[in-house]
């Protein structure tokens, strides 16, 4: 087996005689369900291993499923057993700082319910969401470009000429032909065309499209000494996903959201109870 997997296996035994303690109020029942190699398997990591496995149903467990949930907390724990065996004693380390950082966040989390309790999540939150970060989901403004290029900026007479065609490239409908009735030997005319955002474009090129209205050019302009005129073709814009496949992601960020703040509310008070000593490296 792995160290990692070992590693996690043990955490998962830590965690659960961690959970267990404070079910249990510290105290350990008189008489374990199963030991292995001595080690209790206790009721309370029964109700803790069926809630984790059947939700709600828990509490109603048949003594089927009980039974079943049991035999494998037994194997976990035969394998945790033997995983402590093989696991240098700095990956038992590194287990127990896992055991402590989740014992940790426990306790916050509890001392947030009773204290400081996270402002709860409402659908106008959820809704208003949305509507501000529609990006995030699908949603913006679709643009169809086209574009003309030089492939070099040309000199003299050919740049003069070049860039008087550009300037009444407006009014061509076909500018791929216009493009390859403008190529010279050494002074070659690109044609592009394609969709916003391009992530091959030249930001400034983009920038110039952004600006533009649906089916009017710019004015020729010069990006790291080539020579161009952009026409924007039309815009939409796309849908975004529905609110209402997205809406668990939102409550997601906005949950976890409310609870950090909760966290510095309640740090900002638990700090002045505490004695904080700050060591120089």
């Amino acid at each position: 087996m792995r160290a990692e997997s070992l590693r996690a296996l043990l955490l998962g035994c830590v965690l659960l005689g961690l959970s267990c303690q404070r079910a249990c109020g510290g105290q350990s029942p008189a008489v374990p369900l199963a030991t292995v190699d001595g080690s209790p398997i206790t009721e309370a990591q029964l109700q803790l291993a069926l809630e984790e496995t059947l939700g709600r149903e828990a509490k109603s467990a048949s003594p089927a499923a009980r039974r079943k949930v049991l035999e494998s907390l037994v194997a976990t724990r035969a394998i945790a057993i033997v995983a402590q065996k093989e696991l240098s004693a700095a990956e038992l380390a590194e287990v127990e700082q896992q055991a402590a950082a989740y014992r940790d966040d426990r306790l916050v989390r509890l001392y947030l319910e009773k204290h400081e309790p996270p402002a709860p999540v409402t659908d106008a939150m959820v809704e208003a969401y949305y509507r501000e970060h529609l990006d995030q989901f699908g949603g913006h403004a679709v643009r169809s470009y086209e574009l003309l290029a030089s492939e070099h900026e040309p000199k003299g007479a050919p740049r003069a000429a070049l860039i008087a065609a550009f300037g009444k490239a407006e009014a061509e409908p076909d500018w791929s032909k216009l493009a390859k009735s403008l190529s010279a030997p050494g002074a070659g005319v690109r044609f592009e065309s394609g969709q916003l955002p391009a992530s091959s474009l030249d930001p400034e090129v983009t920038k110039v499209i952004e600006g533009l209205e649906p089916a009017r050019a710019s004015k020729p302009f010069f990006v790291r000494e080539r020579i161009f005129v952009a026409r924007l073709k039309s815009t939409h814009d796309k849908s975004a996903r529905p609110l209402a496949e997205v809406a668990p992601m939102i409550q997601r960020t906005l949950r976890a959201r409310q609870l950090k703040a909760a966290v510095e509310r309640a740090g900002d008070k638990a700090l002045q109870e505490a004695e904080i000593v700050h060591r120089s490296k």
